[in-house]
């Protein structure tokens, strides 16, 4: 009988300064590959400089407000630096030669690439993005708690040729614990048998993703930020694997995600292709320009459209309102769940 092996899928390794702020994190692992991420702070503490450990760097400056001002991005020895401005209100007005507009309420109405619909009670209902048959039209129904129920997704611009793809979620606390999921072509046609996709649930959030095709099924492989950063199958064989900058976006992947959990996807947020937002509950976060489509509701702070006073290393947001440091929330779920937290944990960064 062949007895039992193991393997590292993902593991990061962190290094801090004095402050508690993450300056090294050793990347290693099938999934993430080995490099070391090492990060720098201005005087606010908040994230400078980013070397990826793998031929890319970041680098970051901000006004007094906490608004990005400009982000050079450098790959293989070319550098491109996007440039940002905004109104007296901490609207962004342009990125790079992208223009934005606002409705009254401050929420985003066009970016250059999406074009976007609100409620009365400021909540994205729709977001269209391409044009032609490659158009995308997302629509968006909410429950009476305001969270995401319903995503119905068309993709080209005849509706009588396009291709539609339904997803209901069924809600447990605050994270998705079902998606019944079925597609049709053209508004004449006939739904597909529903496909059920099941979420087993962690300390915060999903940890795996099931469906009745034993295949199919993927467990989630996660940094100490809580992104989603590989997929494994039954096998424990990792079938996809992604890198993301610091606010999110992804630089590279491999294999094909069944699931839209991503950065910071353990805490339940869903990357949604469709849109190229990051679904945080209470508000939709653009990892492009590193802030959130509408202000905070609960208006926290003195910009109320930023995302985790610009320190996305150290600070996670789990409901789309306020970022808090992730040592806080490890020491609650530890005061919350005890020693039950110290095995998750090291599941959760491979270790």
């Amino acid at each position: 009988m062949t007895g039992w092996t193991s393997t590292i899928a993902a593991q990061n390794n962190y290094t801090y300064n004095d402050a508690g702020q993450r300056l090294q994190n050793d990347v290693s692992g099938t999934a993430p590959g080995t490099r070391s991420e090492v990060y720098t702070y201005d005087d606010l503490s908040r994230l400078k400089t980013v070397n990826y450990g793998d031929g890319q760097n970041q680098t970051y400056s901000f006004d007094a407000m906490g608004n990005r001002l400009s982000k050079a991005d450098t790959v293989g020895g070319g550098t491109t630096t996007e440039s940002y401005t905004y109104d007296a209100a901490n609207k962004l007005l342009t990125r790079g030669s992208q223009s934005y507009t606002y409705d009254s309420e401050y929420n985003t109405l066009s970016d250059g690439t999406r074009t976007n619909s609100w409620d009365s009670e400021n909540r994205l209902v729709q977001c269209v993005t391409g044009s032609g048959a490659s158009q995308t039209t997302s629509t968006f129904t909410y429950g009476y708690d305001g969270l995401r129920r319903k995503m119905l997704v068309q993709v080209g611009n005849d509706p009588n040729t396009a291709q539609f793809t339904e997803t209901q979620y069924v809600i447990d606390g605050n994270n998705v614990a079902q998606e019944l999921v079925r597609s049709k072509i053209g508004t004449a046609g006939s739904w597909t048998t529903t496909t059920v996709v099941n979420y087993l649930a962690g300390l915060q959030g999903p940890i795996a993703r099931t469906t009745s095709v034993t295949a199919d099924a993927r467990y989630y492989l996660f940094d100490g930020l809580s992104s989603v950063v590989g997929e494994a199958d039954v096998n424990g064989v990792v079938q996809s694997a992604k890198r993301f900058d610091v606010y999110g976006a992804t630089r590279a992947s491999t294999g094909t995600a069944k699931s839209k959990q991503g950065w910071v996807g353990g805490f339940g947020h869903q990357s949604d292709p469709e849109t190229g937002y990051t679904y945080m509950r209470a508000r939709y976060y653009d990892p492009a320009a590193g802030r959130f489509a509408n202000e905070d509701p609960k208006k926290d702070g003195n910009n109320w459209f930023g995302y985790c006073c610009n320190d996305p290393v150290n600070k996670i947001d789990e409901s789309g309102h306020a970022g808090i440091d992730w040592v806080i929330v490890s020491i609650l779920m530890y005061i919350t769940f005890g020693a039950m937290m110290s095995d998750d944990m090291i599941y959760r960064s491979g270790g």
